[in-house]
């Protein structure tokens, strides 16, 4: 049944293919505001935003400012901020959370393998940031 509910979802997606982000949402938000949101709240720069989108940053902003953003590039930001992505099915309310690996697996996987390159490489080097605090806080408490 999953697996259902997922090529379901690949075929919304590729029907929609032309379509912005900004067309599906129905607060009035622009995609680019969403995604200045999504990014902000991480504290992603753009510079990063446009390597997980595979692209130069002069490209990212033209993205921002035409709002020209593609439902790929919606998800690989999403996963980038660390957001989920909920389908939710309106006849039964049931739930479905779509991963980068549903969705780009059968169809991009040169993607998926990226993203999740530079989703490590992130935490990586979060990890050697709170290494290097943690020393200084020791080399403060010790007094040296």
């Amino acid at each position: 049944m999953s697996k259902d509910i997922i090529e379901t979802g690949r075929l919304f997606v590729e029907s929609q293919k032309n379509r912005r982000i900004s067309d599906l949402l129905e607060d009035g938000k622009t995609s680019s505001a969403v995604i200045r949101e999504m990014m902000e709240n991480v504290k992603l720069s753009q510079k990063d935003l446009a390597e997980y989108l595979n692209c130069q940053p002069q490209s990212l902003a033209n993205k921002f400012i035409r709002n020209s953003f593609s439902i790929d590039d919606f998800i690989i930001t999403a996963f980038a901020c660390d957001y989920e992505l909920i389908l939710r099915n309106k006849k039964t309310g049931k739930d479905k959370m779509l991963t980068p690996e549903d969705f780009f697996q059968s169809k991009n996987p040169e993607t998926l393998t990226r993203i999740n390159r530079l989703k490590k490489e992130k935490i990586m080097n979060r990890i050697a940031e709170l290494r290097k605090e943690l020393k200084e806080l020791e080399i403060m408490e010790t007094g040296e």
